[in-house]
């Protein structure tokens, strides 16, 4: 949550890092504080988004299908 609230991702060089960790917002401190403190009990409550799900349909069928096939004729034709 941290270097989502500061804006840090992955792709970013060194220095661009350390600029945006130095210029985080105080809600990107405050993850960071919290991920840094000993824990022996923490009671804090976060709201976690629900995770998307995707049901069974026609579409989804037909894809996978598709693409197992296909997986199974280019291991098959090696």
């Amino acid at each position: 949550m941290y270097f989502e609230a500061a804006g840090i991702t992955k792709r970013m060089g060194k220095k661009t890092r350390k600029a945006k960790a130095a210029a985080a917002p105080p809600e990107a401190l405050k993850w960071k504080a919290m991920a840094l403190t000993k824990k022996q009990r923490l009671d804090i409550k976060v709201n976690m988004p629900q995770r998307r799900f995707i049901g069974p349909s026609r579409e989804l069928r037909d894809m996978t299908r598709e693409e197992v096939t296909k997986e199974i004729t280019n291991i098959l034709t090696k």
